[in-house]
């Protein structure tokens, strides 16, 4: 084995045994690294952190841009581009090492937003499934009244049983908030054909339907004859579906349409028709008017045709026998059993457009309208009307469809508690959100980004919104490495559905478990930092976690890949493994801080090595470098690369005076740029190269540490971190 093969392995089996920590606790090195770590965090401006000088220089360092900390301007600039502008200053430089200084901070304000893309989303979920959950709780309620009504024996065990009591009352529209027992229980017991009677002074209709619909004697007992009739169930459980339901079901239908043929023959002109609200709810929804048409306007289009004409309703004339003042026409009834059976056809057809129509255009308006809100108090003014329900108007207003979505009433409420239950800090145990242990208003917390004083905040989520832009990017580059631009265009579109899963789930994260749980995130996030999934165990990740949070400080050099450590370190978890909002607003994540550490760590230790052999430095600089080349040409563009290559190859001087095509197709011949993806035969690339250069051992190669400090290719070879 060759002197510099020899060396360049006893320096690998050293990073093995934690080298790195050796050269990390040196007075020096620790006193810059305590320096960094303390004070990076207490940064908030590009002139801050160019004014330290102590932070920037090593900062410099770290990205092998030492030789280029005079140019402050031009670091300026690269600093304030915009990452995601492919014409912003920093991507037009075409040396790499400029776009990673600036990934590596975060210097602009945190970017404020009420809710996110899944949040939103979260919320509009909510509101849609709400109404299923309705319908399923009203089916349940109602199994059980039937079940259980017929079990009572007295008036005392009815009013008892509040899961009974509760439906009956709703079924007759009673608001049973301050009802004692005593006053129902006189109410149930006394004759309601006795106009005399308790019921009959409180001159209410729905008590007298109430004392009308059960048979109690005086003394409470349940009448001989039954507590009730089959036909006044079925009255009950018609009203409780109507009362409760948001919106027209099937369930619903058939019992409008026995209202309907029950009710339309005894009706003699449009005015009497309109007076009852059942029967025009049924009529506008068959014929499709606006559900807030009023009843002087439908009367108004019946009785004048060219208006109706106008109108583009025309028929509804054709479904009614009526003359120009809106009354019964030659005797007919207002309306035939054709008429009555062709509305009612139209009814069965159209009962969930009304529906349809209002949750499309309350989520388009929702979406619309949370752009211009900007506070907690914005929101809970954004068209709140309370007493109003959804069959009343054409939408729902955010504030309705949130409270909705969280099965939250609009009077357990005030605005003020609405307030400070948005304003409350999810991290704080003490906080009014976490102290009322009501989930439904935790999960409403969640769904918004408010800071303590109600205004919009940042989002509050495991990784900050740069972070996952930029595993995107990454996961992209990798698995588009080799591909040509055809390939590449192809091969994204097949890529979108992983990285929409990314993007939408990774957001709801709120522990490290949740993560290593789901595959396919940790898959996404391995393959973004080039790491094989199949190599990666579970447990592996949660020792990597635990790790972290037991020795922060000293994970950097206890991490065997320093790509777990990017990964586990990009997370805002706090010691206690809950989201921590310390590390969502820091000018460099504590990803990026530990990644800066590691890379200056790597940067000292090379020095030293390289004051040995420059061969070996070279060595080292192609096992960090190749991997990330994606044609060809990068190697003939890198003179250390190139060296590298040209030696191992055993290439004439004059090759490079040759075409450019040419060189890059001889290349091509003799080397496949896809193997440096494999560590084995990198590594045995590299051994080739160190027994070729073997003799060369103490001769730098000509040309290169001369042009060092001009071409900046020494410190481009100080910039990335060892495998």
């Amino acid at each position: 084995m060759t002197y510099t093969h020899m060396r360049y392995h006893a320096l690998e089996n050293k990073l093995k045994l934690n080298v790195l920590s050796k050269v990390s606790n040196t007075p020096r090195v620790a006193d810059d690294r305590k320096y960094y770590q303390e004070n990076i965090r207490k940064i908030s401006s590009v002139d801050q952190f160019m004014a330290d000088n102590r932070l920037y220089a090593y900062a410099m360092k770290a990205y092998g841009l030492e030789d280029m900390s005079y140019a402050k301007a031009l670091m300026r600039k690269a600093l304030e581009s915009d990452l995601a502008d492919s014409k912003s200053f920093v991507n037009t430089l075409h040396d790499s090492r400029y776009r990673e200084f600036a990934k590596a901070f975060n210097l602009s304000s945190p970017q404020k937003s009420l809710q996110t893309k899944t949040q939103e989303e979260d919320v509009i979920s909510r509101y849609l499934k709400s109404y299923s959950k309705e319908e399923h709780r009203e089916a349940f309620e109602t199994q059980y009244f039937k079940n259980n009504i017929h079990k009572i024996e007295t008036v005392d065990q009815l009013l008892n049983n509040k899961r009974l009591r509760h439906y009956i009352l709703k079924a007759f529209g009673i608001d049973q908030q301050h009802i004692s027992h005593s006053f129902l229980r006189k109410v149930l017991i006394c004759d309601p054909h006795d106009p005399e009677s308790f019921v009959h002074s409180l001159k209410k209709d729905a008590w007298i339907k109430l004392a009308n619909a059960f048979h109690f004697e005086e003394d409470g007992k349940t009448a001989k004859n039954g507590l009730l009739t089959e036909k006044q169930q079925e009255t009950i459980t018609e009203n409780y579906l109507l009362e409760t339901s948001s919106f027209l079901t099937k369930k619903i239908v058939p019992l409008d349409q026995s209202y309907y043929k029950a009710k339309i023959g005894s009706v003699s002109s449009v005015t009497h028709l309109v007076k009852d609200k059942r029967l025009f709810r049924i009529i506008k929804t068959a014929l499709g008017f606006d559900s807030t048409m009023t009843p002087s306007e439908f009367v108004t289009i019946t009785t004048d045709k060219e208006l109706a004409k106008g109108s583009g309703v025309s028929q509804v004339t054709d479904f009614f026998n009526i003359n120009a003042y809106g009354q019964e026409k030659n005797g007919k009834e207002i309306q035939s059993v054709e008429q009555t059976f062709k509305l009612l056809e139209l009814y069965e057809k159209h009962y969930h457009n009304h529906r349809n129509k209002i949750i499309k255009d309350s989520i388009k308006n929702y979406k619309k309208t949370l752009q211009n809100i900007v506070s907690i108090k914005d929101l809970s003014y954004a068209g709140f009307k309370s007493g109003t329900t959804v069959k009343d108007k054409k939408i729902q207003q955010p504030i309705e469809m949130i409270l909705r979505a969280f099965d939250i009433k609009a009077e357990e409420l005030s605005k003020k508690e609405f307030h400070s239950l948005l304003a409350s800090d999810i991290l704080d145990p003490h906080s009014d959100v976490n102290r009322s242990r009501d989930q439904r208003f935790i999960q409403l917390n969640r769904a918004f980004n408010f800071d303590s004083n109600g205004n919009a905040s940042s989002p509050f989520q495991a990784l900050s919104e740069k972070t996952i832009q930029d595993y995107r990017d990454s996961y992209i580059k990798n698995k588009t490495r080799f591909l040509t631009q055809l390939e590449r265009k192809k091969n994204e579109k097949d890529l979108n559905p992983e990285i929409t899963y990314f993007e939408e789930n990774i957001r709801k994260i709120h522990h490290p478990d949740d993560f290593t749980a789901d595959k396919r995130l940790v898959h996404f996030m391995l393959e973004a930092k080039g790491i094989k999934p199949d190599t990666v165990t579970e447990n592996l990740l949660k020792e990597t976690f635990t790790s972290y949070f037991n020795t922060p400080d000293n994970f950097i050099h206890t991490s065997n890949d320093y790509r777990f450590m990017e990964i586990v370190a990009s997370f805002h978890f706090d010691a206690n493994k809950k989201l921590s909002r310390n590390s969502a607003h820091q000018i460099q994540s504590p990803e990026n801080i530990m990644k800066t550490m590691h890379l200056h760590t790597h940067q000292i230790l090379e020095e030293e090595e390289g004051k040995k052999d420059i061969n070996r430095r070279l060595a080292l600089y192609f096992e960090r470098k190749a991997p990330t080349i994606t044609n060809i040409y990068d190697f003939l563009s890198d003179k250390a690369l190139y060296q590298v290559i040209s030696k191992t190859l055993g290439l004439s001087s004059y090759f490079r005076s040759g075409d450019i095509d040419k060189q890059a197709a001889t290349l091509k011949k003799s080397i496949n740029i896809k193997d440096f993806q494999d560590p084995e035969k990198l590594k045995n690339f590299i051994k080739r190269f160190n027994s070729a250069t073997n003799s060369e051992n103490s001769v730098l190669i000509p040309g290169f540490n001369s042009s060092i400090k001009n071409s900046g290719i020494f410190s481009l070879i100080q910039s990335l971190p060892l495998s």
